[in-house]
């Protein structure tokens, strides 16, 4: 595990096309934990879009080997609802990003520096253009330096579209019930121009001064703290929250409406976030409100035409 060094600390990432039923990220999880010369920080991106019911993990991991693992991850899984959810673990050391959604469209929103991809042979039933040219070549977006890829499968077209993509392809021998493994390492013969949008500039930060002590800037400094990176917050005022931020009625809430576009998704997703958070911290806030109920009253009527 070739470690990079993201401010203050080493991180990994790793991106998996299909969470399924997690068996993958607890093996990976509970590897981690063993490993003492392990990276101090593990990114773990998953892609899923048919995300398992909180019953069905229940179910399949009664008799987990890693009960303690299996329990903290029924304790945080997530709504399944399509958005990117950020469940933290061992104080925040462990990050998995679970994206619920088209895998195509995923890879085209994900802004990350992946340093090892596992594509899950199971996805093309769920998903049948995840693997094609298209899909794969949005893989190279998202690799670092000598990123790794490994599959166990043979499907039609995967080492050709990886090669396209940019990545040395090496086919050999599989496990019962896989012919062949596929692994590969990114090694583009052309540097790639990525768009600045979709660079990940954070980790480039050492030292971060933010402007503001309301909810946006601390939210961000607890946010970039949680990554290892060092934050300087400045505030006019004597205490943060003391603006526009003072409202506790207005902390959060979720923006529905019928197309559940990228503006309610967004908000969703932060409502959640926060929600989880506010879990973790385990605050006592009295004015906290646990719930929303939003009225149209002002709807316009349909008309009927005669």
């Amino acid at each position: 595990m070739a470690c990079r060094s993201v401010g203050a600390a080493a991180r990994f990432a790793m991106l998996q096309t299909g969470f399924g039923l997690g068996h993958a990220f607890l093996a990976t999880w509970a590897a981690w934990r063993a490993d003492p010369q392990a990276c101090e920080r593990l990114v773990f991106i998953s892609i899923e879009p048919q995300p398992p019911t909180l019953t069905e993990l229940r179910r399949v991991h009664a008799g987990s080997t890693e009960p303690g693992l299996m329990a903290e991850l029924l304790q945080r899984w997530p709504s399944p609802t399509p958005n990117l959810h950020r469940l933290s673990f061992e104080g925040g050391r462990l990050q998995l990003l679970l994206a619920l959604g088209d895998i195509r469209d995923w890879l085209g929103e994900l802004v990350a520096e992946v340093d090892a991809f596992h594509l899950d042979t199971l996805v093309p039933a769920k998903d049948p253009g995840a693997w094609d040219g298209y899909a794969l070549k949005r893989l190279a977006r998202l690799a670092a330096d000598g990123a790794t890829l490994a599959c166990s499968s043979a499907k039609p077209g995967l080492r050709e579209g990886l090669s396209a993509a940019g990545f040395a392809v090496t086919m050999a021998a599989g496990l019962p019930g896989a012919p062949e493994l596929c692994t590969a390492r990114f090694q583009p013969r052309h540097a790639m121009q990525r768009p600045a949008g979709r660079l990940a500039l954070a980790p480039l930060a050492r030292d971060i001064l933010i402007i503001g002590a309301g909810l946006a800037g601390a939210a961000c400094a607890h946010a970039l703290r949680e990554q290892g990176l060092s934050c300087r917050v400045l505030e006019a005022r004597p205490g943060p929250a003391q603006a526009a931020s003072g409202n506790p009625g207005g902390l959060f809430h979720g923006t529905l409406n019928p197309d559940d576009g990228l503006h309610a998704r967004f908000n969703r997703a932060a409502a959640l976030e926060t929600e989880r958070l506010l879990q973790t911290l385990g605050a006592q806030l009295p004015w906290l409100q646990r719930g929303l109920l939003r009225l149209e009253l002002a709807a316009a009527r349909p008309r009927c035409r005669r």
